[in-house]
């Protein structure tokens, strides 16, 4: 089954936001909302902190993970991905992006460039041991 994640401009624009706030340093946090037959409705995004303050990686408190899906939860809503911004480089997982995306396969990792100026939104799942590119629909 193919899947899509479905995101309503008014989120990816405050994400877009989010990671021009943070420049140089990854901006990152959840998604949530549903999925449904493949399409993955993000309906909710809930910023963290970095805690690593890192212009190449980010990583998020244990706690702020626990206290974000449990809000969710309470709403109603899944955890159905995260987000992070890749400042200066392409929107593809790293490496480390990648070892990250094996603790949590099923969710979605959207990828925000800030590269050259231009913003770019890629969202990738962890597949049969490779990322897999999962298409973004502004709604």
């Amino acid at each position: 089954m193919s899947q899509k994640l479905v995101v309503p401009i008014e989120l990816l624009k405050e994400l877009e936001d989010a990671a021009k706030k943070t420049f140089p340093i990854e901006c990152c946090g959840f998604l949530f909302g549903k999925e449904n037959d493949g399409e993955i409705l993000v309906k909710k995004v809930v910023h963290a902190k970095n805690r690593l303050e890192s212009t190449t990686r980010f990583d998020i408190d244990p706690r702020e993970i626990y206290n974000a899906v449990s809000m969710a939860d309470k709403e109603g809503l899944e955890l159905v991905g995260f987000y992070h911004s890749h400042p200066e480089f392409a929107a593809y997982p790293s490496g480390y992006d990648i070892e990250a995306m094996k603790l949590w396969p099923k969710e979605v990792w959207l990828i925000i460039s800030l590269q050259k100026y231009e913003t770019k939104f890629r969202a990738f799942i962890y597949d049969k041991l490779e990322p897999k590119e999962v298409p973004v629909e502004a709604k």
